[in-house]
């Protein structure tokens, strides 16, 4: 009976140093997007008007979370609208005066939306033309005026010349006679005076004559002043507003901007993290983050926190066996990941514990067992034990006793 149990007891230990144990070190982890998380941010601030999600939910891309209240934005966009109406029917009016056409080419969108306006800029547009070509016919009646002046002078000058051709020949005459003492000499100083007197008469209607050339003269520079200022006004006109229609059109891609970006989307499908407001009616502070969101789609890692003594046994490419934090971890079964990367540092947790980051790639992202799946997505807490060699059980049974007599045995 004693040898038996001696070969037991020996076939034991032989059992013990053949046998070998995974070795592993234990590091709980997080369940974590591959990609970053977003942060949902407004640039300028503003009042919440909705909230429209809670943590936890489910969102699209392009979903609506959070509406603020954008009621002045869009008072100052309706009325940045019409002044940009305004000026675009003016810029039509003014390319059409400045042009000199008979009529106004006002832009499609601006007929439909704004009949009203286009048939006051038309009416304005006509009263002007009109006042300009009154303005004009004014000044050509001035120049017939003139011109029919200039040509009564002459004609007066001609007849002057006429009369006085014939009183000089009067005068020749005169004096012939006036030599043989045939005439009376009171006769020929009236012939004289005459001739005297239609030599004034000449030389002033010549000076009036001059006078007339240079109002002549004149008038027609006003006439062509007047049009040239009309164009140069209306020039002036379009110039400052199409200048006003450039600065108010970024004013309204900006407004328009707020506008759209007062509600606030999601990038991307994803979960609700963390919100920032709870309450309608809160303000939001420029730049502030709204609303964090986690990936939903994509592949999933886990970051396991390696206590700091155990950072010498793992490396790069070690298995990991992956299992769910808690009492379900029996239920689900296990995961097999592998060790991806490992911080080159030591990082500290909310208790100011210090671990190393070791990333564990996982090759599904659920748990499958016995017929019950458990689907993993963000913020699940696992636990990780990454095999970092193997050991038999007789190593197990001294290794404790040997490592003790050696720290002895080294005691002074």
């Amino acid at each position: 009976m004693f040898a038996v149990g001696i070969a037991a007891f020996l076939a034991a230990v032989g059992w013990a140093s053949v046998a070998e144990l995974n070795v592993s070190s234990s590091a709980p982890g997080d369940v974590v997007p591959l990609a970053y998380n977003q942060s949902v941010q407004h640039f300028e601030g503003g009042i919440v008007r909705d909230i429209l999600v809670q943590e936890g939910d489910s969102v699209k891309a392009g979903q609506i979370l959070v509406e603020l209240d954008q009621t002045k934005t869009r008072a100052d966009l309706e009325e940045l609208r019409l002044r940009l109406g305004s000026l675009s029917a003016d810029i039509a009016r003014l390319e059409a005066e400045v042009a000199r056409r008979d009529s106004i080419d006002f832009p499609d969108k601006l007929s439909r939306e704004r009949p009203d306006l286009v048939a006051q800029t038309r009416d304005l547009f006509r009263a002007r033309r009109d006042r300009l070509a009154s303005d004009l016919d004014i000044q050509r009646q001035d120049i017939v005026q003139r011109e029919q002046q200039m040509a009564a002078v002459r004609a007066r000058i001609a007849g002057s010349q006429v009369a006085q051709g014939l009183i000089r020949e009067q005068l020749s005459i005169s004096e012939s006679l006036l030599k043989r003492e045939i005439t009376n000499r009171m006769k020929h100083l009236e012939l004289l005076r005459d001739d005297a007197r239609i030599t004034g008469s000449i030389a002033e209607d010549r000076a009036t004559l001059a006078q007339a050339e240079a109002a002549l003269a004149e008038a027609r520079s006003k006439l062509v002043w007047i049009g040239r200022k009309y164009e140069e006004e209306g020039r002036n006109a379009l110039d400052e507003a199409r200048r006003n229609h450039s600065e108010l059109s970024q004013r309204l891609t900006r407004y328009q901007d707020s506008l759209d970006r007062s509600s606030m989307r999601a990038p991307m499908d994803g979960i609700v993290k963390t919100l920032a407001v709870s309450t309608k009616g809160a303000v939001v502070k420029a730049g502030e983050t709204v609303v964090e969101l986690v990936p939903r789609d994509g592949n999933l890692v886990v970051d396991a926190r390696l206590p700091v003594q155990d950072i010498g046994y793992v490396r790069a490419d070690q298995p990991v066996v992956v299992t769910l934090a808690g009492s379900d971890a029996s239920r689900f079964g296990h995961i097999e990941g592998r060790v991806r990367t490992i911080s080159p540092d030591t990082l500290l947790d909310a208790n100011k514990q210090s671990y190393y980051k070791v990333r564990v790639e996982l090759p599904v992202t659920r748990f499958d067992y016995g017929g019950k799946t458990y689907e993993l997505f963000p913020g699940v807490r696992v636990t990780c034990s990454i095999l970092t060699g193997r050991r038999t059980i007789l190593d197990y049974v001294f290794s404790p006793v040997l490592n003790g007599l050696q720290h002895a045995m080294q005691e002074r």
